[in-house]
């Protein structure tokens, strides 16, 4: 006698129902299918750009900076989701204090912010931001610092971190790895939910 354990039992599908004498397709499900068909839409999705459309006008999130070293090199090159448009697309400061601050436009669980430093845009290593802190704040009053970043030699650093908030804050400490004075960054990501 057969054990009725033995048998393999094939989900049905359940939109053909069962016709006898007939043999349907299998088609494989959804968590069957080879992890490189599977789309990630985990949490680690693109906060920063917030566009709803890539041509829409002020699509970018509002950036505001202590200051700028030309009239083509503002604080909204830094979100502008670009590096590769050479000097006029990042944002540069010789201001005192050296700060960029992003509005992500509502909070958000942030767990990661990536950096692209001049060496990012084709520029000199050397320029790449050497001490730098990175805030986060649901108000844009209270902050909280979320990595402090001492010594980076990297063109691109990334910074794992887990807090909400809807306004980013890079404060640049050191601009760069030598004397010059100019802080520049190509652009910053943020990802979360």
């Amino acid at each position: 006698m057969d054990d009725p354990r033995d048998r393999v039992r094939k989900p049905r599908e359940p939109h053909l129902p069962p016709v006898p004498g007939r043999v349907r397709p299998v088609r494989p499900a959804q968590h069957h299918r080879p992890r490189q068909q599977r789309q990630h839409r985990g949490p680690d999705r693109r906060v920063r750009g917030l566009r709803r459309r890539p041509d829409e006008p002020g699509a970018e999130p509002p950036a505001t900076a202590d200051s700028q070293c030309a009239s083509t090199e503002g604080p909204e090159k830094a979100v502008n989701g670009s590096t590769s448009g050479g000097n006029s697309d990042k944002w540069c400061s010789t201001g005192g204090t050296k700060f960029l601050r992003i509005d992500l436009g509502a909070v958000h669980r942030i767990q990661s912010v990536t950096v692209h430093h001049a060496a990012a845009g084709g520029e000199d290593p050397a320029w790449n931001t050497r001490d730098f802190d990175l805030q986060a704040s649901a108000d844009g009053s209270t902050w909280t610092t979320v990595a402090q970043v001492r010594g980076s030699t990297a063109g691109v650093s990334s910074h794992p971190m887990s807090v909400d908030g809807r306004y980013l804050l890079v404060k640049i400490l050191t601009p760069t790895q030598t004397t010059d004075p100019a802080a520049r960054l190509y652009e910053v990501e943020v990802y979360g939910t």
